[in-house]
């Protein structure tokens, strides 16, 4: 049985906040979610299938934990996050050759290149991994979703800021792309094990949860063609009705300074407020004050950065 669970963070929580600076202190909060005997040894994470993904809108922060054993959010501190659960065991089963998907996974390209050393067998070692960006790391999902038994449709990658942190052995950076698209299974035992197993380097740090869902349907059956040409042709038309009206002199609301006071020329009105007697020529829309100035008649207001018409 795989499990979900997602953990809506409190943007008040100091400990959610800390825990989001540095990726080493996630780890262990997540893993503090599963019963001690079974999260000690160097193989917890991958003897219960722990894996997670932090996304970040501007509405809230949400981290989704999956895993083969349902965690216990009430382990985490108070106020920390608010969390659901869900079981994908209905949704793997769903999974089916030459079947369309929805796929998103923040993935960390890397690369090693070979620093011509050999070991004691005489074989190349691997230097260390550099992160790859742009085409390279596009190339690189490309032959991960190959072997994940994914036929890509298309693609978007998005950077992601990069999973840092500290530890015992030294300093941790994975540098993360956010991959998703529309894709067909080509093998869903090889996808299934994939979803399970996570993709790639940095599965103890937010990197390699592949997420599958079932693609969208429109709701709303396409229109015709004539329809469409219809609406260009008043869009159009609209768009031309409103040049218009911006290149008459009445509707630009000049500033205009007749001695002391300011005058505020509007469709068909004039209205004079007083104006300081620095001013010596007319004011920057930013120099305008909203206690200097009052509603003209219903038709404009002067705010202190910017005109809103009132009409």
């Amino acid at each position: 049985m795989t499990r979900l669970t997602l953990l809506r963070l409190n943007p008040r929580s100091r400990d959610a906040a800390a825990d989001l600076r540095n990726t080493s202190h996630m780890h262990q909060r997540i893993m503090g979610m599963y019963p001690d005997a079974l999260t000690s040894g160097d193989a917890a994470r991958r003897s219960l299938g722990v894996l997670y993904r932090i996304e970040r809108t501007p509405q809230a922060t949400t981290v989704l934990v999956q895993s083969t054993l349902a965690a216990d959010p009430t382990t985490l501190p108070d106020h920390y996050a608010t969390a659901q659960q869900r079981d994908l065991t209905p949704l793997l089963d769903w999974l089916a050759d030459g079947r369309k998907v929805r796929y998103r996974i923040d993935g960390s390209p890397t690369r090693s290149a070979r620093d011509g050393t050999r070991d004691a067998d005489g074989r190349l070692n691997r230097g260390k991994p550099a992160p790859l960006h742009g085409k390279d790391a596009i190339a690189w999902w490309e032959r991960k979703a190959h072997t994940a038994g994914l036929d890509l449709h298309d693609i978007l990658d998005i950077p992601q800021e990069p999973a840092t942190g500290h530890r015992a052995t030294g300093p941790i950076r994975h540098a993360l792309t956010r991959f998703e698209g529309i894709a067909t299974i080509t093998d869903h035992h090889t996808l299934r094990t994939a979803v399970t197993d996570g993709i790639g380097r940095g599965l103890a740090y937010g990197a390699g949860l592949l997420s599958i869902a079932p693609p969208t349907a429109s709701k709303e059956p396409a229109e015709p063609p004539a329809r469409r040409r219809s609406q260009r042709a008043r869009s159009a038309s609209a768009e031309a009705t409103r040049r218009e009206r911006d290149r008459r002199p009445s509707a630009r609301c000049p500033l205009r300074l007749r001695g002391g006071d300011l005058l505020l020329v509007v469709p068909q009105r004039l209205h004079v407020v007083s104006a300081p007697p620095r001013w010596s020529h007319p004011p920057s829309p930013r120099a305008v004050s909203r206690r200097t100035f009052r509603p003209c008649g219903g038709y404009l207001e002067v705010f202190r950065d910017r005109y809103q018409s009132c009409r």
